[in-house]
Parts: C-alpha cells; sequence; structure tokens
C-alpha cells in the first residue's frame, strides 16, 4: 500500500537534505508490515546503468588526462560537482568560487608558461641577432678591407702607368726631335774659307817693337749658306725611313699607292731662275697627307723657308698621331692647325740661327696642310694659292681664301710664315664623300686658270684612269709650256697637288653641262666647309 506524504513531512525531508528521488521511493506502511507482506520498492528502468556510465566516464577523463600529461599539456581540471538548482544560495556562490578558483589556476599556469616560452624564443632572437649582426660585420669589415687593398692597388697600378706613359712620351718626343733632325740635316754650314792674301795681311803676328796698327783688318762677315735641299721623293724616303726606326709607333707610314689616291706635282717654269716651292704627301694608316709650301720671292731664304715649314709640318703631322693616346685620335682640322704652328716655331729657330729680325730679312713663305680620314678632310693654311673640292654633282667648292693685301698687287700678301707670323692662318673642316676630288696649289697654279680648270684636271684624271701622279705631272707640265702672244703665261713657280678618297667617281647626270663658279664658296652648301681663324699663337 502506498502513502503520500503530507506538505510538512516534504518540508521536513528536504530540511534534512533528502534528494528528490528518495521521495519517490515506497514506503512500508505499518498495515503492510501487519498483513506481513514485503513490499519492494520500485525502481527506475536506468536507474541500474547509473554507475556504469560513471565508471566509462571516469576511463574516459583517465585517457584523457595520460594524453595530455603524454604530451606535456596541462591535465584538464578535475569537474566540480554540480549542485542541483534546489540547493541553497552560498552552496551555489561556493561552487562558483571554486570554479572561478579552478580557472585562475590554470590561466596562471599558462601565462606562467607563455611568458617561459616567450623569454626562452626572445633570448633565442638575441642570441641569433646577435651572431647575425656579429656576422654581418665581420663581412662589411672584410669587404671594406678588400675594397681598400682595391683601391690600393689600382692607385698604384695608376701611377705606374701614369709614369709608364709619362716616360714613354717623353723618350717617344725625344726619338721624333731625333727624327726631325736627321730629316732636315743640317740647317747650315759655313763656306770654305776664300780670302785672298791681301785680306789676311791685318792677321799676320805684328812685330815685338809695335809698329803702328793698320786702321781695316780687312775682316768680312758672312752669313751662314743654306745646305743642299733634297729633291721630294728623297724627302720622302728620309721621312718614311726614320719613322720606322720608332719603337712602340701607332702609324706606318707609306708613299700613296692605287688609283685615285694621291697627286703631286711641282716645277720651276721657265721665268724664274729657281724653283721656290715645295710640298710633300703620303699616306700613315688611313689618312692622307698634303703639304704645299711657296716660298716669298723678292726676299733671301725663301727656298730654304719652304722647305723647312713643309719638313716641319709634315713632322708635327707624324709626331701627333704616331704618340698619340691609343684610345684617341686627333680632329685632322687640329692636327692641320698644329701644323702651321710648328712650322711657324721651326722659321723663327731658324731666324735666330740667321739673324733675321724682320720681315726684310727674309725666310718667309706660305703654307697649306691638308690632313684626311674617311669622312673629313682637314685643312690650315696661311697665305695665297687655291684650294678646292669638286664633288660628283658637278658643284665646285672653294675653301682657300688667298690672303692678298691688294687685289692690284697679286705679289704682295697680307699673311706669311717667317721667324715672326705675320697675318692668321685658317683652319677647317672638309666633309669628305665618295668619289670627291680635292686640290691644292701654289698661286703660280691658281692665279692662271679659269673657273673652269677643276673639272679639266678630272676628266684628266679619267682620262689617266684614276692615276692622279700622272695627271698632276701633265698638268704642270702643260701649264708651263703654255704661250701666248707675250710670252709664257705661267711666269711664277707651279705646284699642284691631288686628293682623292681611292674610289672613283660617279659623276651625276649633267656634270659637265654644271657651269661652274669661280666664286662659289665652300661654305654655301650644308656640306661645304666650317672654317675657324685661329691665331698663329
Amino acid at each position: 500500500m502506498r502513502v503520500t506524504p503530507t506538505s510538512e513531512q516534504m518540508a521536513y525531508l528536504a530540511s534534512i537534505g533528502v534528494v528528490g528521488d528518495t521521495l519517490s521511493q515506497t514506503v512500508q506502511t505499518p498495515v503492510a508490515a501487519v498483513a506481513g507482506e514485503h513490499v519492494k520498492p520500485a525502481r527506475h528502468p536506468a536507474h541500474g546503468l547509473g554507475w556504469v556510465w560513471i565508471v566509462i566516464l571516469a576511463i574516459v577523463l583517465a585517457l584523457i588526462a595520460g594524453v595530455s600529461m603524454a604530451r606535456g599539456e596541462d591535465p584538464p581540471s578535475p569537474p566540480i560537482k554540480r549542485v542541483p538548482e534546489n540547493e541553497p544560495a552560498d552552496r551555489r556562490v561556493q561552487d562558483l568560487e571554486a570554479r572561478l578558483r579552478g580557472v585562475d589556476a590554470s590561466l596562471s599556469l599558462l601565462n606562467e608558461r607563455v611568458n617561459q616560452t616567450a623569454a626562452a624564443l626572445q633570448a633565442q632572437l638575441g642570441e641569433e641577432r646577435t651572431e647575425g649582426c656579429a656576422l654581418l660585420q665581420e663581412a662589411l669589415q672584410a669587404q671594406a678591407d678588400r675594397t681598400d687593398q682595391m683601391r690600393v692597388l689600382f692607385m698604384v697600378a695608376a701611377g705606374l702607368l701614369t709614369v709608364f706613359v709619362g716616360v714613354e712620351r717623353i723618350l717617344m718626343r725625344r726619338r721624333m726631335n731625333q727624327v726631325e733632325l736627321a730629316v732636315l740635316g743640317r740647317t747650315a754650314e759655313f763656306p770654305p774659307d776664300n780670302s785672298t792674301e791681301a785680306d789676311r795681311e791685318g792677321c799676320k803676328k805684328m812685330p815685338k817693337n809695335g809698329p803702328t796698327a793698320p786702321s781695316n783688318f780687312g775682316i768680312k762677315p758672312t752669313r751662314p749658306a743654306a745646305g743642299t735641299i733634297p729633291s721630294i721623293h728623297a724627302q720622302m724616303e728620309k721621312i718614311i725611313e726614320a719613322a720606322a726606326k720608332l719603337k712602340r709607333f701607332r702609324v706606318k707610314l707609306r708613299h700613296p699607292e692605287g688609283p685615285w689616291t694621291m697627286g703631286l706635282a711641282t716645277a720651276k717654269g721657265n721665268v724664274r731662275p729657281e724653283n721656290q716651292d715645295y710640298a710633300l704627301r703620303f699616306q700613315m694608316d688611313d689618312y692622307d697627307v698634303l703639304i704645299v709650301a711657296d716660298g716669298c720671292g723678292g726676299v733671301p731664304f725663301s727656298k730654304r723657308a719652304a722647305y723647312l715649314a713643309a719638313v716641319s709640318a709634315a713632322a708635327s703631322v707624324v709626331r701627333t698621331y704616331g704618340t698619340a693616346p691609343l684610345l684617341f685620335s686627333p680632329y685632322v682640322q687640329d692636327v692641320a692647325a698644329q701644323a702651321i704652328k710648328d712650322a711657324a716655331h721651326r722659321l723663327a729657330v731658324e731666324g735666330d740661327k740667321l739673324n733675321v729680325t724682320d720681315l726684310r730679312g727674309g725666310l718667309r713663305t706660305t703654307l697649306i696642310v691638308l690632313v684626311g680620314n674617311r669622312r673629313k678632310v682637314g685643312y690650315a693654311y696661311i697665305g695665297d694659292g687655291g684650294g678646292c673640292v669638286v664633288r660628283t654633282n658637278g658643284v665646285v667648292e672653294r675653301f682657300l681664301s688667298p690672303q692678298k693685301a691688294d687685289e692690284l698687287a697679286m705679289n704682295v700678301l697680307a699673311a706669311s710664315l717667317g721667324p715672326t707670323v705675320e697675318g692668321e692662318f685658317v683652319a677647317g673642316t672638309i666633309r669628305r664623300m665618295p668619289g670627291d676630288l680635292v686640290l691644292v696649289g701654289t698661286d703660280g697654279v691658281f692665279d692662271r686658270v679659269g673657273p673652269e680648270f677643276p673639272k679639266d684636271v678630272l676628266r684628266g684624271c679619267i682620262q689617266f684612269e684614276g692615276d692622279l701622279q700622272a695627271t698632276a705631272d701633265h698638268v704642270v707640265e702643260e701649264l708651263a709650256a703654255f704661250k701666248d702672244d707675250t710670252g709664257y703665261v705661267c711666269d711664277d713657280n707651279l705646284t699642284l697637288g691631288l686628293l682623292g678618297d681611292g674610289t672613283s667617281p660617279r659623276l651625276s647626270q649633267g656634270f659637265w653641262s654644271t657651269t661652274p663658279s669661280q666664286d662659289t664658296p665652300a661654305g654655301s652648301s650644308p656640306k661645304a666647309v666650317e672654317a675657324v681663324k685661329e691665331g698663329a699663337g
């Protein structure tokens, strides 16, 4: 028989801590006991399986704790017994405090481990940073040491190279001076003693008693006579032979070879007693050199002046290109201008030897210097003469303007070389085109020909199949032999030089019908000369 407790009984049971499940159990009433019946309390179907789940849960927790300890992890905090909702408030507060203490302990342990790990990482990073900085500093120091060593080696090498180049240039200049001295030869020779016995009367030994000395000793001063001037071909052989003896010389001199290269001819003419013109032409590597000098007539030592100026200019050109740095080639215009200056210096030295101090003392000449490469022809001149370029399109460009003092007085110059330079020289460049023909010459040629002369010379070159030397010889001979009713037309020395580029000209249509103008300047077209006046310095 089941008896349901009253409310007062339920309150009392709750106050003594009896759980609610206990209330559902059956109670043996006195009646049942009296009747001798044994009533078993009713059981929940799942009430017998609770211990099994508790054991399984304990095993799982033990496994988790073991795995955590094996991995070095913190074991999970022991579970806190959950207080039923009908527990008093202070009990629940105590439960929460216990949980908070467990969480706080876990956080403290975790924080401590995090701090330990951070400290270990920081220490490791510090060590690695220190080691890396030390290695980097060592590498930078080693690189700085190598840089200093390389700098010192470079400075030493540069110093040695500078000394070597300086010594080499000094030795080269000395060798070039020896070459120039060997080329020029003796510039003055005293004649043998041709004085008579009467002239030497005052040089006899006087008696001891001392008679009266004569008023005139018969001493006659004489100027040193010039030596023999070699021919153009012999002079070029001497220059080429002397240059070939130089060691480590950058250029190699040679005579012009092949058609449409160079030609040079000079003649005394049928009026003047001697030829006071002098000219040289040669090639060195890719350069063409043509030099023409005309001694001023009517003054002493004109022939000597022309010879010295031409040879000194040639030596200057050879020296400039032969001793130039390996990676530098001087400009053709500057080389031609320097040749004029060196020739002026040579004449000044010769004037001191001959005691020539003014214009009336002589030793004066004009000078034209051409230095050409594949693209340009540099020129420099002082005095008169003529120079022009015959283009393949029929245009004749003139780059040399005679420096005459008066147009009516053809033999009076406004500029010339000598012990003292009179006037200024002119320098410039000409653009070189395939098939162009350059003509230069003295006033004995260009003062006696017309505007059609350059094309006539080109026609002769074509007839001689590009042999410019044969053409120049033929033209000079023909001009020197030409006569009119009053006599020979060319009454001066004649010198003509021709310069080609080694290629046969391909003349444009209408070339011969184009009328050349005597006044056509070389600067009248974009391909013309860019002339620059410079002081002789």
